[in-house]
């Protein structure tokens, strides 16, 4: 007997998957172009030695050099890992307004340039925002956004978060990514379903 077998390939999804996978690859590379950087640089500081320079003076200084390098590594990771979660919240949004163009005309979508906006047009389509699965995590990660965004400090909207106080530097981002990437497609295929539903 010969059946056939149908299968049924969600793109949406896959692509969903396949943008927070190559966000999640970025900030996976930086973190390693950062440690190996701050090997090298810690290997290079113990390795001189004060009889290789012309003095002490510019003995210190190459180490001051040292010092400065690893600074300027450990911001540009710090940076990077900044990046990850805007771009991560731009994944969610860019894919909101894909399922919105369900129901909306391209102009109109397009309009929504805030996050407000966007939100707005949702509850327009009469779906409930905070009923929709993994809101929490979205709305953190929104917020999350918007800090890098505006100041790199915890802002008193992400502070409504236990892991956040508000005022401090922004840290601990690649345990923040962990914890709500896996938030961004559920989210997006709930809410797509219920789009789909009106």
């Amino acid at each position: 007997m010969n059946s056939k077998r149908t299968i049924t390939i969600d793109f949406f999804e896959l692509g969903v998957q396949g943008e927070i996978a190559h966000v999640e690859s970025h900030l996976l590379n930086a973190q390693l172009e950062a440690n190996d950087e701050l090997k090298r640089l810690k290997k290079e500081e113990a390795e001189a030695a004060e009889g290789e320079f012309e003095n002490y003076q510019t003995y210190l200084g190459y180490l001051n050099h040292i010092e400065d390098r690893v600074y300027a590594a450990s911001e540009i990771l710090h940076v990077a890992e900044e990046f990850s979660l805007v771009a991560l919240y731009r994944v969610l949004e860019l894919n909101t307004k894909t399922s919105l163009l369900k129901l909306y005309d391209q102009e109109e979508v397009d309009s929504c340039y805030a996050s407000d906006k966007l939100v707005d047009l949702v509850r327009q389509a009469g779906v409930d925002i905070p009923s929709i699965d993994k809101f929490r995590g979205i709305d953190e990660l929104r917020k999350l956004s918007n800090s890098v965004k505006h100041s790199g400090k915890v802002s008193s909207e992400l502070a409504d978060y236990p892991e956040w106080k508000e005022g401090e530097r922004l840290s601990n981002l690649p345990k923040a990514f962990e914890r709500l990437a896996p938030c961004v497609l559920p989210f997006l295929l709930d809410l797509r379903k219920r789009l789909s539903a009106l």
